[in-house]
Parts: C-alpha cells; sequence; structure tokens
C-alpha cells in the first residue's frame, strides 16, 4: 500500500499531508521535554545541594578549629590548682596580671571552656602566662 499526498490549503499557506506515515519526521526527531514534576525535583535536588556545599564552607570558616589557626601562635599558659576558698576572680587578681583582670577572666574561662566563672577546689585551670 502506498502513501497518498493530498495538498491542503490552511491559513498559513499550503501544508502536504502524507497518509500512512506514523508521524512527521520533525515530530520523530524532537526531544520530550520533562515534566512539571520532573523539572521541580532537579530543581529541589540543586538547591539541596547548593545549601549544603554552602554550609559546610560556612562551618569550615567559621569552626573553632579555623578561628584558633586565626589567633596565631599559641599562647604560654600556666597550670593553677583552686585552693578552698577561691574563686576565678581570687585566681586571676593573685597572679597580678599587668592588665584588666576582666580581661585576663575571659581568656582563662576561654581557656578552660567555662561556661560561667564558678570554680571548686580541686579544680585544675589553664592561665594565660604572664
Amino acid at each position: 500500500m502506498s502513501a497518498a499526498v493530498l495538498p491542503m490549503q490552511t491559513a498559513a499557506g499550503a501544508a502536504t499531508i502524507v497518509r500512512g506515515s506514523t508521524a512527521p519526521r520533525a515530530a520523530r526527531n524532537r526531544q520530550v521535554s520533562p515534566t512539571r514534576r520532573a523539572r521541580l525535583l532537579r530543581t529541589v535536588v540543586m538547591a539541596a545541594v547548593l545549601l549544603a556545599v554552602l554550609l559546610g564552607v560556612f562551618a569550615a570558616v567559621w569552626s573553632p578549629t579555623a578561628a584558633a589557626e586565626e589567633s596565631g601562635p599559641a599562647q604560654a599558659t600556666v597550670s593553677v590548682v583552686v585552693e578552698e576558698g577561691e574563686s576565678l576572680w581570687s585566681v586571676v587578681v593573685d597572679r597580678s596580671y599587668d592588665r584588666d583582670p576582666r580581661t585576663v577572666l575571659d581568656e582563662v574561662r576561654t581557656l578552660n571552656g567555662l561556661s560561667t566563672g564558678v570554680v571548686h577546689p580541686g579544680q585544675v585551670l589553664e592561665l594565660p602566662a604572664r
């Protein structure tokens, strides 16, 4: 059976319809575009990957290790055992630093990982060297 070619007039101009073929050649060669759901899924996955990379970069930049590396060489420290009746303030003031005791207190809390200024007898503290 042979294909019949019939001319057909349309508003756009003359068109040729080929009977017997399954689809026009242009339609057979074009790619199918992804569905809306597929595009949305691709966008969400790419956003999640981008977010994970950004979080990793921020974590690396603002980590305590990075902050320690930026502070320069490690400062010398002295170990001190807290005696009965001593407070963190008295431990710092008794060592007679040449600077403001509040600044030294902040350094001592940072060095020892203290969230408050409470110390207990027998506790070992690292103090910055004078």
